[in-house]
């Protein structure tokens, strides 16, 4: 536990900004999604395996705020997939430490996916390793590393998690 007299409003500003980017995935709110990142930034989803050995290889890489336009404008525009709703869980969200001005995090993450036509399934289950930071008076992801469990997930990651 971090000994700081800002730990509390640290904790919460964090939960919010947690809160606010699984509304976002849930609501389609997909547009809105590069707005929760600082704009030299990395958001990375890699395998427990990778992530345990030190392995740079990752499912999905973006290396700035650019890089997750890119990967909006392929979600909307590009990519071909069935309709499909996404739910994210956020659970023991936690604030492990301060370097400079950014907060270090981490939490646990599930995702439940329901296409149309089938019921809903657990899509992945996962811990979040993230770097935050203030900027223009808001909390955003200097650096969002979501560390999945499993190799072979049962469906594309198509969303962001």
């Amino acid at each position: 536990m971090i000994d700081d007299r800002h730990a509390v409003q640290d904790l919460y500003a964090v939960q919010d900004l947690y809160a606010r980017y699984s509304e976002c995935v849930c609501d389609d709110a997909l547009e809105d999604w590069p707005g929760f990142f600082v704009e030299e930034c990395l958001y990375r989803i890699v395998p427990r395996v990778n992530h345990d050995r030190g392995l740079p290889v990752s499912l999905v890489l973006a290396e700035s705020r650019g890089g997750i336009i890119d990967r909006l404008t392929a979600i909307r525009n590009t990519m071909v997939f069935a309709p499909r709703y996404m739910s994210h869980a956020v659970t023991s969200v936690r604030v492990t430490g301060r370097e400079g001005g950014d907060l270090l995090s981490r939490s646990m993450l599930t995702v439940h996916q329901t296409m149309s036509d089938q019921p809903t399934g657990l899509l992945l289950a996962a811990r979040t390793f993230d770097r935050l930071r203030f900027d223009d008076g808001v909390l955003r992801f200097a650096e969002r590393v979501v560390v999945c469990d499993t190799e072979s997930l049962p469906s594309t990651i198509i969303y962001p998690l």
